[in-house]
């Protein structure tokens, strides 16, 4: 399962908490009882999020330094969207300016006039 999808099942705090508990971890998800794992890492709602719609599934749990830049990326092109300059986007995210302002153009956000040359 891709982080991104983690995080919109069951929410990116309980991915975290998920994440620091149970990293490296290769988790079965049952179709009829809670895993009292996930239950106790992330809480019954994630537990029972990711049973509806991975039932069946195992899930490869990533660590949790990826599931924190992955949200911190995406908390980036957030941001950019809402037209918050370059500099402040990576102060909020703790990206470099660097980062954001690739994250920028991949995501074909037009960073605000004077944050995308490096001098801003």
């Amino acid at each position: 399962m891709r982080i991104g999808r983690l995080i919109d099942l069951i929410g990116e705090e309980a991915a975290v908490a998920l994440c620091e508990q149970l990293a490296g971890r290769r988790l079965y998800i049952a179709r009829r009882f809670d895993r009292a794992e996930i239950a106790a890492a992330a809480g019954e709602d994630a537990a029972a999020a990711l049973r509806q719609h991975c039932a069946g599934d195992r899930l490869d749990v990533p660590p949790s330094t990826r599931i924190a830049r992955h949200a911190a990326r995406r908390k980036a092109v957030d941001l950019l969207r809402r037209g918050i300059s370059v500099s402040e986007v990576a102060t909020a995210t703790g990206i470099s300016r660097r980062m954001v302002r690739y994250l920028a153009g991949t995501k074909d956000i037009t960073p605000a006039a004077g944050e995308g040359d490096g001098h801003g």
